[in-house]
């Protein structure tokens, strides 16, 4: 095939996405500008027209369906019982907590796991270049690497403090606390007692789901699968006890979720996803307000976790 007819072919191309775009902004430009905005948003001082869209409704959806409950604080007593799970988690994996990176567990993935942990570290090295992941094949851009655990917090703080292999042992811990917070939010949502909320959480700690992973290992699997634990005991608690705090803590669930890698959790959120209509339809198939809530919390948890969605 001759190159200078794919060039050509190929900037006819992008002339006409562009002149394409180009109109749609134009025409979009107008309709937003004829429109008179109740709650306008202004940038720099300039009038955004998207937001001011996406505010009008948002103040439309809340006026119509206000909150169910008032904003409930979390008692003391809560921080320690998630104290208690994290010291039961840091003992069940206490093998991992040797901090030194010339050991790592038995298993012949371990070392691949940890190729797009190095973005940490090579933001340390040299800043914007850590965009590019270089370390196999001529690389791939790092924030569009749908596969590593690697903007998750668990792991990308422990890599900056201790390094990629003592980070990744250190984020394998905190990966089981994690879901066992999630079994003990769940329990709590559904007002189960101290004694079966600290119990079933510890189980989880130790559960084969999570430290059957560690066979090959599968760092990712065991960080995506407390995430999305996390995000199950978020939306069953925005479900049964609506609130702000609810909806923010779930939004914050699952944009962490969308953070860690793998894939094959995140495919069975979406899967998950339909249970939630227990929640949104009651008698006679009437729609509960709550709805909103799921909508909305969720949007702001894309757009949390826009700086991986957008380059991927």
């Amino acid at each position: 095939m001759n190159p200078s007819v794919d060039l050509l072919t190929l900037l006819f191309s992008v002339l006409a996405a562009s002149l394409a775009t180009y109109y749609l902004l134009l025409k979009s430009r107008r309709f937003f500008q004829s429109k008179a905005y109740k709650n306008p948003v202004r940038i720099h001082g300039s009038l955004s027209p998207v937001l001011s869209t996406v505010m009008d409704a948002a103040v439309a959806i809340r006026r119509k369906y206000p909150p169910v409950n008032n904003l409930q604080r979390v008692p003391w007593n809560s921080f320690s019982e998630v104290l208690l799970i994290g010291i039961w988690a840091a003992w069940v994996g206490k093998p991992l907590l040797d901090f030194d990176p010339w050991t790592w567990p038995v298993g012949r993935e371990f070392g691949f796991q940890l190729v797009p942990n190095y973005f940490a570290l090579r933001i340390q090295e040299c800043g914007l270049c850590a965009l590019w992941n270089g370390s196999i094949n001529g690389g791939w851009p790092a924030l569009a690497d749908p596969y590593g655990s690697h903007l998750h917090p668990i792991i990308f703080i422990p890599t900056l403090i201790w390094g990629s292999v003592v980070g990744a042992k250190v984020a394998i811990v905190l990966a089981l606390w994690l879901a066992g917070i999630a079994q003990w939010w769940l329990s709590r949502a559904i007002n189960l007692g101290l004694v079966p909320r600290l119990w079933s959480s510890m189980i989880v700690v130790a559960s084969g789901h999570l430290l059957g992973r560690m066979e090959l290992p599968l760092i990712g699997i065991i960080i995506s699968t407390s995430a999305a634990s996390l995000v199950i005991a978020g939306a069953i608690n925005l479900g049964r006890n609506p609130s702000r705090r609810a909806g923010l803590l779930f939004s914050l669930m699952s944009a962490f979720a969308l953070l860690s890698g793998q894939g094959y959790m995140q495919l069975g959120l979406i899967i998950f996803a339909p249970a939630l209509l227990a929640f949104i339809f009651y008698d006679r198939l009437k729609m509960k307000p709550i709805w909103g809530d799921y909508l909305g919390y969720t949007l702001l948890a894309i757009l949390i976790a826009g700086f991986f969605l957008v380059p991927f």
